[in-house]
C-alpha cells in the first residue's frame, strides 16, 4: 500500500459502499487497520458523515406531506425554517444514525413502551 493504490475511490468491477470498504479493511487478516485506533475513529467518522449527508438529502427532497421543497427557498424563508423545527422535522431524519438525539428519543420511547407493556422491572440477584 505504499503506492497509494486500492483506495475507496478507485473504479471496480462491483460497486463498493463506504461502510463495506471500511469493514473489509478492519476485518482483514493482516490486522494493520484494526490495530490503528486513529483509523478506526476516522472510519466511524466518515461512515456517520456519509449517513448524515445521505439522510439530509433524502429529507430535503421528501418534504412534508408530499410537498417538494427547493433548498434555496427553504433556507432563505424564516417561516419555512420555523415550521420545520416546530414539528421536529429538522432532526427526525437522523433517527437511524446512532448517537443522535432522534435515535435516543426513539430508544427512550421503546423502553417506556416495554415498561408499559411488561410492568415495572424487578431486580434479582443470586449470591451463591
Amino acid at each position: 500500500f505504499p503506492s497509494g493504490s486500492k483506495t475507496y475511490h478507485e473504479s471496480r468491477q462491483y460497486n463498493l459502499t463506504l461502510n463495506r470498504y471500511f469493514n473489509t479493511r478492519l476485518l482483514h487478516a493482516d490486522g494493520r487497520f484494526a490495530h490503528n485506533v486513529e483509523y478506526i475513529f476516522f472510519a466511524q467518522y466518515m461512515s456517520e458523515l456519509e449517513q448524515v449527508v445521505s439522510k439530509v438529502s433524502i429529507a430535503l427532497r421528501k418534504g412534508k406531506s408530499g410537498e417538494s421543497h427547493d433548498l434555496r427557498n427553504l433556507v432563505k424563508d424564516q417561516d419555512s425554517l420555523n415550521k420545520l423545527l416546530e414539528f421536529d422535522d429538522g432532526y427526525r431524519f437522523l433517527k437511524p444514525i446512532r448517537g443522535t438525539p432522534a435515535f435516543w428519543q426513539t430508544a427512550q420511547r421503546d423502553l417506556l413502551a416495554c415498561v408499559r407493556m411488561l410492568g415495572k422491572p424487578t431486580w434479582f440477584a443470586s449470591f451463591s
